[in-house]
């Protein structure tokens, strides 16, 4: 009876004559009114508290996309996730849905709805459900979040996932979105946080794998460091390395976020094989954890301004 994502309409399975105690078994989630939802009943310590909310609220927009009216499409946070975007913990709680004018936003506990004008935004299909496009999403994700995740959000949307290892460096999938695009969609409508949108936009960068990354770079710029490469192939006598976060080849000086997929057993081997790689051949490892970049980023940043300084590196505003 539920699709594959677990989620159904009443309606739908009342049009397909299911005896009610299938459809309205105690058991099952009513996230909103007329829809179902089979619980998921993984565990959610096995991939994180913020990863378990994420799944729980893909599986929210899902279910609530089988009852939205005509002219509805799913906007803002709730787009963002579904694109598969960053987004702050905090907008995990709510639907984001949007409408164009003159439609009525859809109210229901739990939705936020929002009205756009004609022209200001596209909408398309993804997973089965209407959605902004991807440079729409990010431009409605202007009235809500601060700069900060504005430009992980664009960052996102601006990486070209590659293969690494100087084997097979070909793009595993088109960006979803180009910075042109971005900068398209913020020109065409009157956006709220539109002032935020646009100072994103000029702190975004292509090559930013996870939002520590891009909050790291710019605390880093904040700071006055030198601009430094993202996910950049590091190789010697043009073999193949590593492949470092945060890179400032010219000062041989190689960053390392150490995110909670590098805490299995064969992840933190592998890490340690690679620093002492890089370290053997001249090269400068700092690797920083979440409480070096999110809790204290000064922390992050004076190991990064110390290491630069080792190599050389003078801050050139104080000449």
């Amino acid at each position: 009876m539920a699709a594959a994502d677990g989620a159904f309409s009443v309606k739908a399975a009342r049009e397909r004559d299911i005896r009610r105690s299938a459809w309205d078994s105690a058991h099952l989630l009513r996230p909103f009114r007329g829809t179902r939802l089979v619980p998921d009943e993984s565990d959610p310590r096995a991939v994180g508290v913020y990863e378990a909310e994420r799944r729980e609220a893909l599986r929210r927009i899902v279910a609530l996309s089988k009852v939205l009216p005509p002219g509805t499409f799913v906007a803002g946070a709730s787009a963002a996730l579904l694109w598969g975007l960053p987004v702050p913990r905090t907008e995990l709680a709510t639907t984001h849905t949007g409408v164009v004018f003159p439609r009525t936003p859809t109210r229901r506990p739990g939705v936020l709805g929002r009205r756009f004008s004609p022209g200001m935004v596209v909408v398309t299909q993804h997973r089965g459900v209407p959605v902004l496009d991807v440079a729409s999403t990010w431009a409605s994700l202007g009235a809500r979040l601060r700069v900060d995740d504005l430009v992980a959000a664009a960052d996102a949307a601006l990486l070209q996932p590659r293969n690494h290892g100087g084997f097979h460096p070909e793009a595993l999938r088109p960006a979803l979105a180009t910075l042109e695009e971005l900068r398209a969609v913020v020109d065409r409508g009157r956006f709220r946080g539109a002032p935020r949108l646009r100072t994103a936009l000029g702190l975004a960068r292509e090559g930013s794998c996870s939002p520590p990354e891009t909050f790291l770079r710019l605390r880093l710029g904040e700071a006055g460091l030198p601009e430094p490469r993202l996910n950049f192939d590091i190789e010697d006598s043009g073999a193949w390395i590593a492949c470092g976060d945060v890179v400032f080849p010219e000062y041989r000086v190689c960053v390392e976020y150490q995110g909670a997929h590098h805490r299995t057993a064969a992840q933190y081997s592998s890490d340690l094989d690679r620093s002492q790689r890089l370290r053997g051949l001249g090269w400068v490892v700092v690797e920083l954890a979440a409480a070096h970049v999110l809790t204290n980023p000064q922390i992050g940043v004076g190991r990064v301004e110390a290491a630069l300084r080792s190599r050389g590196w003078r801050d050139e505003r104080w000449r």
